[in-house]
């Protein structure tokens, strides 16, 4: 009888080999470009950003963020595609 998890794991390298090769079809980064790691506080989105506190608390709105337990959290390479936009508006 064959191990279920070696199947699961044959189905999960098929399924990366196409996202591979798409991300390369259309020109998109790969996800080892993009950190998807989330980083608490402020300072990370004011470093990125290039602002105070303040203004980013004004902005948050529109900024992207994620609220856990009342604590902030920034991904760098969310906050850099903000930029990115804000200018083509």
């Amino acid at each position: 009888m064959q191990n279920p998890f070696e199947s699961i794991n044959s189905r999960l390298e098929t399924i990366e080999k196409y996202l591979v090769k798409f991300d390369d079809r259309f020109n998109l980064p790969s996800s080892t470009q993009l950190p998807d790691r989330y980083e608490q506080g402020i300072e990370i989105a004011c470093q990125e950003l290039g602002t105070k506190p303040a203004t980013i608390y004004c902005n948050i709105d529109k900024i992207p963020h994620r609220k856990i337990h009342g604590k902030l959290y920034f991904n760098r390479a969310e906050l850099q595609a903000y930029i990115k936009s804000e200018g083509k508006k």
